[in-house]
């Protein structure tokens, strides 16, 4: 579970950079955008990784 505050609206991704030990480290990039209309609404969002 990942948690991101404070956004603008935009283009983003996220990059594992580190994996727990014994884990596989993923360095998959996974892209979002947060729109225009989407500013000031915290909303929870699945950005598309699968466990």
């Amino acid at each position: 579970k990942v948690t991101a505050s404070g956004l603008a609206p935009g283009q983003y991704a996220f990059v594992e950079t580190k994996a727990p030990a014994g884990y596989v480290l993923n360095t998959e990039k996974i892209e979002f955008e947060i729109s225009d209309s989407s500013e000031g609404k915290p909303e929870a969002t699945d950005a598309g990784i699968a466990i």
